[in-house]
């Protein structure tokens, strides 16, 4: 929890992966993955993070407009270990097909 907290002063702590100049601009809170310094990344060692159930809140929506509930759930689909697998940076596009998404899906059952 201290480094959680010490992160979290330092701007550290990643909230979102991407952010316009302009949402930085009136965001309370600047930690954006990009910026961190802590650890490597998937993405910076070659490979792409993929979802099996899709992690988006369909449409940019200011954060009061929509239920807890649903902010909850996104957030486990995000980092839920269970959701992801990696594909290689250079075949990305191949962990977004359909049938890729269900092999995944299946082994994730076994």
């Amino acid at each position: 929890m201290q480094q959680v907290r010490q992160q979290l002063e330092s701007g550290e702590l990643p909230v979102v992966f991407i952010a316009s100049k302009e949402e930085l601009a009136t965001a309370r809170y600047r930690g954006v993955l990009s910026r961190t310094r802590v650890a490597k990344w998937p993405n910076q060692q070659g490979w792409k993070v993929c979802h099996i159930d899709p992690v988006g809140l369909k449409g940019r929506v200011k954060l009061p407009e929509r239920g807890l509930d649903q902010l909850i759930e996104a957030a486990r689909r995000l980092i839920t270990p269970r959701n992801m697998f990696l594909v290689p940076n250079d075949r990305g596009g191949f962990g977004e097909l359909p049938e890729v998404i269900e092999v995944a899906r299946t082994l994730d059952q076994r």
